[in-house]
């Protein structure tokens, strides 16, 4: 293993401290506030001397962007894929949730961040997607795959493995949101109601 040099370090610490203040920034103020001049003084930098680091705001935006995914999918790559198909779509609920819980900051970046989407997206984009092993959505698209084919989930007119997962999606981050702001000081046992709601939701795609 290579061992880093004095310099290496230090490089390393600083583009630490950016993307720090980067979230923080972020987090506090909309991304949409987001400048150099403010990371530099939040970090007690110059604005020029960033540009060593990052040639420009954007790039700090998308490594802010590649690490918060990282946190995700680590997140969820802790639940085994060979977990019975439902059981692995309440499991991978719990941990986006945990996620939220654990990363708040960076949780903040992806439900503000609009990460653009090509306009002219297929069913069979998304299949092909569905193959990256580490993607967050391919492997709760994944595990809807596999409720369908076990007979678990059942799909509806309009209502396939596509609309599935957005919906599972849509209700886990739901909570997620509402439990990282004021509503999460109301006195519920959330791991308690979110696994008993996640069940009772998945559970209602498998009525025929």
């Amino acid at each position: 293993m290579k061992t880093r040099t004095p310099r290496e370090r230090r490089q390393e610490r600083t583009r630490h401290d950016i993307l720090t203040a980067a979230i923080d920034i972020i987090a506090e103020e909309g991304a949409d506030q987001l400048s150099l001049r403010e990371i530099a003084r939040r970090i007690d930098y110059s604005p020029a001397a960033l540009y060593r680091h990052f040639d420009s705001k954007e790039a700090i935006v998308d490594a802010v962007c590649n690490e918060a995914n990282r946190r995700l999918g680590d997140s969820l790559a802790i639940v085994p894929e060979t977990l019975p198909p439902v059981e692995y779509l309440i499991e991978l609920g719990m941990a986006y949730l945990r996620f939220a819980d654990e990363n708040p900051q960076h949780f903040h970046f992806i439900a503000t961040w609009q990460i653009p989407m090509p306009p002219d997206v297929t069913r069979e984009d998304i299949e092909q997607a569905a193959e990256d092993p580490d993607d967050p959505f391919s492997r709760l698209y994944r595990g809807i795959r596999r409720g369908i084919d076990a007979g678990k989930l059942h799909v509806r007119p309009g209502y396939g493995a596509l609309e599935m997962a957005f919906s599972v999606w849509a209700m886990a981050h739901g909570m997620a949101v509402l439990q990282t702001q004021r509503l999460g000081r109301m006195p519920i046992d959330f791991p308690t109601a979110n696994r008993q709601a996640l069940a009772d939701f998945i559970a209602g795609m498998g009525i025929v």
